[in-house]
């Protein structure tokens, strides 16, 4: 029938009574719908020559009341005063066609499979990327939905899922301790998406609810966004559900608590990881010096325990280059399981607590045969360089480890090359030091007549490691002569061409015997040029040791060149 023209004599505003069907309380998602159970009446007012729609029924929300059981209190529900048409629509449809003041207008059929979305979803600004009807069937128990989040607000909106399973006509909530049924996380800024793993056959409901948190009033929370009907041919396999993680959901983009606490993801910025082999790091910049200190931990948990029943760890977790937090994660391959993030931090309440800062979907696989193979050369290469022992090998062959994601197979290796190359780095570093002295330092050393012994014992000690034995360093003149030698025989060219691969362990021995017991801070006060000398003799030498432990204790010191 027509809708009646009526026009409000006190607003001044032309006004028509809509008549037609509502998805309301009554409405069960994917229902054939029908006049007598789901008429409705709503308006459409003239406004600035065009028509928009209210409906101030929806629009008087009761809030209950605290004073009276059959008093209410009602607070005005501006989603049904002019809504976008293109709105309404989800839960309106007019008999007539042309109240449905759409460019494209859809018939009841279609209306009535719709997506059930409400006033929440288009309170947050969000726009549907998958799943434009409301009843959904997977036949291998697994559905992933994807919905549009506005730039502005994403970081602000918080989501969560509710699954319900229909049990003898009743709608009962899934609820598992050690499984959920959602993976929800937001995998680029603008995009939600929501993973859904049934246990068995069955017909579900979805709820998702959502909240913007920068909305403080006090009767806002969360409330419905979507709803869903699924009828799942069969149970997910091989996993019915995700391992039930903390507070913060999953990925680091779902809660402000990383942000919160300086810290900043790299790499990984999404909740879900793919693992080669089961083995990813986390990275975590900070900016904030204090937050070198801070102390992070880990629990990894499978479908098959819960989060209560795993003991944190903080094996593998360490600070790189004084600006990231690292954790190794090493999972079985082919399995999935979660990396929970805590932080210790300071509650003026508890003390020091334990806080759940991010969670990661640890998605693992077997590697192949052609990766088996790079993997040994790799290895290979590595074992190599640490044999060889040269700066320049040991940085590259690290590189690739570090680059293939490679350290988990060769963990021991790995680390001994890293030993390797701070200890040579620091040996060039003493070496430049030296060679970094003015001249006039080495002409002063060599100026003084009789220099006191600690001078001299230091200057012995370093002419030796340079081939020049004790025979020749005795007397203090002829090392003044020594010191003295310019072009390829200079002392400074002898130090720059010096390769401690070729020093042998007794000669390394004989130095520390001929510096005794001296000690940095004595030779400082004697010359600050004979401390640099002696800083550098005692890196080659402790070097030296540490590579010859094994048969350090059978060697004895030489200082003086072996008879023929």
């Amino acid at each position: 029938m027509d809708s009646p023209f009526v026009f409000d004599v006190i607003a001044g505003i032309p006004c028509v009574v809509i008549h037609g069907y509502l998805k309301g309380n009554t409405y069960e998602i994917g229902q054939k719908l029908d006049i007598k159970t789901h008429y409705g009446e709503w308006n459409a007012v003239l406004i600035s020559s065009q028509w928009r729609f209210v409906n101030a029924f929806w629009g008087a929300c009761a809030l209950g009341s605290e004073k009276a059981v059959n008093a209410a209190q009602y607070k005005p529900d501006e989603n049904y005063f002019v809504p976008d048409p293109q709105h309404l629509i989800h839960t309106h449809f007019p008999e007539e066609e042309k109240w449905q003041l759409l460019e494209d207008p859809i018939t009841f059929k279609e209306w009535e499979g719709k997506a059930y979305l409400k006033e929440r979803f288009f309170e947050l600004e969000l726009r549907l990327l998958s799943h434009q009807e409301c009843e959904i069937t997977t036949e291998n128990g697994e559905i992933e939905m994807m919905f549009a989040l506005p730039k502005k607000r994403a970081k602000n909106l918080k989501f969560m899922a509710l699954i319900y399973i229909k049990e003898f006509n009743e709608w009962k909530i899934l609820d598992d301790k050690k499984v959920q049924h959602d993976f929800i996380h937001v995998p680029i800024p603008e995009a939600l998406v929501v993973k859904l793993r049934f246990p068995k056959r069955g017909v579900y409901r979805f709820e998702l609810v959502g909240k913007d948190t920068t909305i403080t009033e006090k009767d806002y929370d969360f409330d419905w966004v979507a709803i869903y009907k699924i009828k799942c041919e069969q149970a997910a396999s091989p996993y019915s559900g995700f391992p039930r993680v903390g507070a913060a959901g999953w990925g680091p983009g779902n809660d402000h608590r990383l942000e919160d606490l300086g810290l900043t993801p790299l790499k990984h910025t999404q909740g879900m990881i793919f693992a080669k082999d089961g083995f990813t790091k986390l990275r975590f910049k900070f900016e904030q010096p204090e937050l070198e200190d801070l102390s992070l931990s880990v629990k990894m948990i499978t479908v098959k325990e819960s989060l209560d029943e795993v003991p944190t760890e903080t094996e593998g977790i360490r600070v790189e280059s004084h600006d990231k937090h690292v954790i190794d994660i090493e999972t079985t391959p082919g399995e999935e399981s979660a990396a929970c993030v805590f932080a210790l931090v300071e509650d003026k309440t508890y003390g020091s607590v334990e806080v759940n800062i991010c969670n990661y979907l640890i998605v693992s696989f077997p590697i192949d045969e052609i990766t088996l193979k790079d993997i040994e050369s790799t290895r290979k290469t590595l074992l190599l360089a640490i044999e060889q022992k040269k700066l320049d090998l040991l940085e590259k062959a690290v590189d690739i480890v570090e680059t293939k994601n490679y350290e988990r197979h060769m963990p021991k290796e790995t680390e001994t090359a890293r030993d390797l190359i701070a200890r040579l780095r620091n040996i060039q570093r003493l070496m430049h030091d030296v060679l970094a002295l003015d001249n006039r330092v080495f002409a002063e050393i060599r100026s003084y007549p009789s220099p006191i012994p600690e001078i001299h014992d230091v200057m012995k000690a370093a002419l030796l490691l340079l081939g020049n034995f004790e025979e020749e360093t005795k007397y203090w003149d002829n090392v003044q002569a020594l010191l003295g030698k310019i072009g390829k025989e200079s002392i400074k060219r002898r130090i720059a061409l010096f390769d401690i691969d070729t020093l042998e362990l007794d000669i390394a021995l004989g130095a520390r015997k001929m510096l005794g017991n001296l000690l940095i801070d004595n030779v400082k006060q004697a010359s600050a040029g004979a401390a640099t000398f002696y800083v550098w003799i005692m890196g080659v030498i402790e070097e030296v040791e540490r590579r010859n432990y094994k048969v350090i204790d059978n060697t004895f010191p030489r200082t003086k060149r072996q008879k023929k």
